[in-house]
């Protein structure tokens, strides 16, 4: 997680980091600052009372690097899958640096590249913040008093005092002199589809496509996020070709329809799957957690609690990259909603009702996913989320995404047929899609236990809650 603060007036620089990345003492962090303290080791060593300043900048855990240069500072939470940066581990770190004076040269740089990060670059009396183009790498930033702070953590502006808001995704942010200017670098995703393209002209280009986002994201220990759906099994075959075995993580209810369904998936395909089921009792000892990275929205908490399960399980076993398939459902036409929306408004509206929600995915679901993976120190990897694959998707025309055959609708059609060239088992490609919140069984669960601990329709109603479960979520206690 990184963080970092630019403030007109001399601040306590390391206490404004510490507080922004909710650092405990025996945590190991990195801070810099404009007047050139930099300090690495346990915060309970840091300078945090001493360390003056206007501007500075601050990491800490698994997964983020830092770069220092004369008095220019980044700092990194990510990694870079392409691009011509020069050799060496911190590559991406020099060159944020070596170009933050020249904004042309690192835009132009930025757009060569693939990859998840989030970045700031301390430059003298200057911070500049960099998101990349999907947002899939968690920054929020927020003003108060002269003071502009960013933290990879929501609850780090909160501490702070800051209501803060995502950094936009794909953008340069720099703060100077009190002032704070955002310029996107990548141009929006096209509202025009390309007509020409035909569904095996489709298939056959995102079929290399996807099976070269995967090839970029399989460096070191990994595991996939798992439901023996179409998403996730298109990833497993992609790795099964290029000669990897990741474990694979289910979590859900003992009787769940994933659990049932990787299970069946998992062992047609011979891979090992570790399920991660868990009870009443068990949600309700990490409800608290869960609300305090994610707050009391009930799908934010019901989509959050499979995957906090899962990741835990991950990171138990020593996996730090987990791979998903985020952005799927989004660029190919996997909801229900999306068939209401063809029904009545068309295929063009469809399309662009894609591209929002794919844009979209930087200020909600991102967002959320990041928030449970850092607290757990698992680095997520979402191949649908390449920028070739999501480049050349929203060209597809809707007709190849959703159809009518048969009399009935076909969801992500192209993806179906894509995953025939994977092999993918037959029952995963005629699966309809089960929400997670339904397929893992954790909306039944939750509503059982607001039931249980008495909360009812009428008490909800009178309070101005939509439902019990809403009213149950928002009496509990973030940790």
């Amino acid at each position: 997680v990184i963080a970092g603060v630019c403030s007109e007036k001399e601040i306590n620089v390391f206490q404004v980091l510490a507080e922004a990345l909710i650092l405990r003492e025996e945590e190991q962090a990195f801070f810099a600052s404009s007047k050139g303290e930099i300090f690495s080791g346990k915060v309970r060593n840091a300078p945090i009372e001493k360390a003056k300043g206007g501007v500075g900048v601050a990491l800490q855990g698994e997964g983020v690097s830092y770069h220092v240069q004369g008095g220019s500072v980044s700092v990194v939470n990510g990694e870079v899958y392409g691009g011509r940066l020069g050799g060496g581990e911190s590559g991406f770190e020099r060159f944020l640096v070596d170009n933050v004076g020249r904004l042309g040269d690192l835009e132009e740089g930025l757009k060569s590249l693939e990859g998840n990060f989030a970045s700031l670059i301390l430059k003298e009396s200057e911070l500049i913040a960099v998101r990349d183009r999907f947002g899939c790498k968690a920054l929020y930033w927020g003003t108060r008093n002269d003071m502009t702070v960013f933290t990879g953590r929501l609850r780090g502006g909160e501490r702070l005092g800051l209501k803060v808001k995502p950094a936009p995704a794909g953008s340069i942010l720099r703060v100077s002199q009190g002032r704070v200017s955002i310029k996107g670098v990548y141009p929006p995703l096209p509202r025009n589809y390309d007509e020409k393209i035909s569904l095996d002209k489709a298939v056959n280009e995102l079929s290399k496509l996807i099976r070269n986002a995967v090839s970029r994201r399989c460096k070191g220990r990994l595991g996939v996020l798992f439901s023996g759906g179409l998403d996730s099994t298109i990833i497993v075959k992609v790795l099964d070709e290029l000669g990897l075995k990741p474990r694979l993580y289910c979590s859900g209810v003992e009787s769940g329809k994933d659990v049932e369904n990787a299970a069946s998936t998992a062992d047609k395909m011979g891979l090992e799957l570790k399920v991660e089921t868990f009870s009443a009792e068990d949600v309700e000892k990490v409800l608290p957690e869960i609300v305090s990275l994610v707050g009391c929205n009930v799908l934010d908490v019901e989509l959050s609690i499979p995957l906090f399960f899962a990741l835990k399980a991950a990171r138990r076993d020593g996996v730090p990259y987990a791979l998903l398939g985020t952005g799927a459902d989004e660029g190919f036409g996997g909801y229900a909603r999306y068939i209401t929306v063809l029904e009545e408004r068309g295929y063009d509206a469809l399309h662009n009702v894609l591209v929002d929600a794919l844009e979209g995915l930087a200020e909600k679901d991102l967002i959320r996913e990041e928030e449970v993976a850092s607290s757990l120190g698992v680095f997520l990897r979402r191949p649908f989320l390449d920028g070739d694959v999501i480049d050349y998707a929203v060209r597809v025309p809707p007709q190849l995404k959703i159809s009518n055959v048969r009399g009935k609708y076909v969801r992500k059609l192209v993806l179906r047929k894509i995953a025939r060239c994977f092999s993918v088992p037959k029952s995963v490609v005629e699966r309809d899609k089960l929400a997670m919140q339904y397929g893992s069984g954790v909306d039944k669960l939750l509503r059982r236990i607001a039931s249980e601990r008495g909360f009812t329709k009428r008490q909800a109603r009178d309070l101005g809650f939509k439902g019990p479960l809403e009213h149950f979520l928002r009496t509990l206690k973030p940790v």
